[in-house]
């Protein structure tokens, strides 16, 4: 009796330890639905360190990765203050372009990350803060509302992540399900979970088992970190890539060749360090 009770003892403690805590449902506030002008679509998130308030997607959403040219002159920024599913959504339009000509964009030349600078982050009290946009942003409707936004006590850097740790990522997939019928709102954003599969090193990049597809680019990464009975969620990376599973086809008689690619299930993320080294830029 008394060994089956310390067995009993034993696993209960076994299960608080390893008790996840689901990423709790306010998170899917934070991602970024960026509608570019050209008619394409991707993800992003708002990043402030105290001083500038900044957007945070991948570079190629912004910018062609063989020319550098931009993509797109204008994008509508459209966000979530409190809840997705009841409250109206924020929006602002941004001037690519105008933003390019002061100076407010950075993006890396290795990797897929840009940052634009929109406002200044003013602080009006604990509870508080306000954000004056440059003059590239405009806001349709000037009712104030809440921004939701990434800081600093968010961050989780490659060095500190360990491989096999719980994964989200979330965004605006818009290129998922068929246009005749209809089943996801585009403007609503979306969890998707998976697992740290590795790190490559050599190219200093993180890579996921959690399929993403176009639409997801430029969303944030959010670890879940057992610490004891609590669950810690930080911003680990901005999503890049895909990997393809690549198939071939060969004709033996005639010679031909038909080589298909497909979403593999994996995908690549830019460590959340690169957006910082490009904060040090401004």
């Amino acid at each position: 009796m008394k060994t089956k009770f310390l067995f009993t003892t034993f696993l209960l403690f076994i299960s608080t330890i390893k008790a996840q805590t689901p990423i709790p449902e306010v998170y899917l506030t934070y991602p970024v639905y960026i509608k570019l002008s050209n008619g394409g679509s991707a993800s992003g998130f708002y990043y402030s360190d105290s001083t500038y308030f900044y957007l945070v997607t991948a570079k190629h959403v912004f910018f062609d990765p063989v020319t550098n040219r931009l993509n797109s002159e204008s994008a509508d920024l459209i966000s979530y203050p409190r809840d997705p599913y009841t409250n109206p959504y924020n929006l602002l339009r941004c001037n690519l372009k105008l933003l390019l000509d002061k100076n407010l964009v950075r993006y890396h030349n290795q990797f897929d990350v840009a940052i634009a600078l929109i406002g200044k982050y003013e602080i009006i009290d604990s509870a508080n803060a306000r954000i004056n946009y440059n003059e590239a942003i405009t806001k349709p409707n000037p009712a104030a509302s809440r921004v939701k936004q990434f800081s600093e006590i968010f961050i989780l850097e490659s060095k500190d992540l360990p491989v096999g740790t719980e994964v989200h990522i979330f965004g605006y997939p818009t290129s998922v399900g068929i246009k005749e019928l209809p089943q996801l709102e585009l403007t609503q954003p979306l969890f998707r979970r998976g697992i740290v599969a590795g790190k490559n090193y050599k190219l200093n990049t993180i890579i996921l088992d959690c399929p993403v597809y176009k639409g997801n680019s430029g969303g944030p990464v959010v670890a879940s970190l057992v610490d004891g009975p609590n669950t810690k969620f930080r911003l680990i990376g901005i999503v890049s890539e895909f990997v393809p599973f690549e198939e071939k086809w060969i004709n033996d008689k005639y010679g031909y060749a038909n080589v298909e690619y497909s979403n593999s299930g994996y995908s690549i993320i830019a460590p959340i360090e690169i957006m910082l080294d490009l904060i040090k830029q401004f």
